[in-house]
Parts: C-alpha cells; structure tokens; sequence
C-alpha cells in the first residue's frame, strides 16, 4: 500500500481534503469544530487562505493530510501567542512554519504515512528557508514527535482542544 503525496491546489481536490477532515474530527472523533460546516461536511478555516496543503492519495481518495503554514505569510496571530512562537529569535518570522491538521485514515493509521507526511513538511519547510516548524498536539502524540525530533516547549490551552503540548522543531538540528 503506497500514497502518493502531492500539494492540494485545485478547487476538487481542497473539496475533498475539507471533506476529509470533517469525517475525521466530526464523524470519527466527534470533535466540535468551530469552523465545522455540517451543512456541507467540510472544514475549512482562515488558514488554509495561504497554506500548503500537503495531501496522501490511494486509489483517488484521501488517507492522510497535513496543513503548513508560513509565519512570513502572515495570520499566525494565535498560534504565534499559544506556541510562544517569538521564542526562537531572530528565525521569527521569515524561517518559522506551523504544521496543524495532520490527520491519518483509519486504515492507514499503523502505517510509515504519518512519517512520510512529516517528511514531505520538512522537505517543503528547508526548500522555502525555513529553520523552525511548530506544531500542537495531544498527549498521545508526544512520543511520536519527539522520536521525529520535536521537542516539548509548554502545555497551553488551545481554544478548541483543550490542553496540548506545545512543539518545535529545528529543521538544521539534524
């Protein structure tokens, strides 16, 4: 079993990935979503204006996505706050990124994808200057992070899930 992964830029294909992402956080995890329109099934939020949507496909449907977002690019605002983003120094804002909405299928959950899709991030993050990559997640997730190279900065409380860890990632550690 293979994805293939490629950027989400036609109107049909970010159709789809905001369909994705409401069968995973609704429909799966039964996540309430500020930006969750049930009239239409999808999510879609102020950040996926200047985003690159990083999106698997198998067999012409989805199984996994992640969403990055460039600092330089603006609208950060609250992550910049929540993750203490500025942290890091001169790198903020030109070099700094945002990973969030990674999400994997079902079936494909216990599968080398999350790390494949971690790897297209880093791939895009160092072809576009990037130097730090910032990302919240839950508790069961931390391990998964920190063997990519994450690590732990703090535990804010997100607006819409609640208490998480806070994460970055210095792409020129490695």
């Amino acid at each position: 079993m293979i994805a293939d992964i490629r950027l989400a830029q036609t109107p049909a294909e970010l159709s789809a990935l905001f369909a994705f992402r409401y069968r995973i956080y609704v429909e799966e995890m039964g996540r309430t979503q500020k930006y969750a329109d049930h009239t239409t099934r999808n999510i879609s939020d102020p950040l996926d204006a200047a985003a690159f949507n990083l999106v698997a496909w198998h067999d012409e449907r989805i199984v996994g996505c992640v969403r990055v977002n460039f600092a330089r690019d603006g609208g950060l605002d609250y992550y910049r706050d929540l993750l203490r983003m500025e942290a890091i120094g001169p790198s903020w804002p030109d070099r700094v990124s945002l990973c969030t909405r990674l999400m994997i299928a079902p079936r494909w959950r216990r599968t080398t994808l999350a790390v494949r899709l971690s790897i297209a991030c880093y791939e895009l993050g160092l072809g576009s200057g990037i130097a730090w990559n910032f990302i919240d997640c839950n508790d069961h997730l931390v391990g998964f992070f920190e063997r990519l190279g994450y690590e732990f900065t703090h535990q804010p409380t997100h607006e819409e899930y609640g208490q998480v860890n806070a994460m970055r990632f210095d792409l020129y550690a490695i």
